[in-house]
């Protein structure tokens, strides 16, 4: 997982934070986790050669580690994938709680 700062385009306006998965097969490729979720099942076959296996429990093991180090980031969670992490978390809660 990465983290990327971006500036915004207009002075004295909040930063923001991209949050990407990067490949292990091609170090270049970065996909933005909202991607991600969004097409999922659609390119399957793709991530899975691209991103590896396990790719939601490695997501959730990077964003609690995350949180941890940075606790401010756990809202963006809050805010922005509330809907995408609610079926990932139901089958896979013990790893949030394992990473903190």
């Amino acid at each position: 997982m990465a983290l990327r700062l971006n500036a915004s385009e207009e002075a004295y306006h909040p930063w923001n934070i991209e949050l990407s998965i990067q490949s292990k097969e091609d170090a270049s490729f970065m996909l933005d986790i909202s991607l991600y979720y969004k097409n999922k099942e659609k390119n399957k076959a793709f991530y899975l050669k691209m991103l590896g296996t396990s790719i939601d429990h490695f997501l959730l093991l990077q964003i609690g580690y995350a949180c941890r180090l940075y606790p401010p980031i756990e809202e963006i969670f809050n805010n922005k994938f509330t809907s995408s992490l609610v079926e990932i978390t139901q089958e896979d809660a013990w790893t949030l709680n394992a990473c903190g």
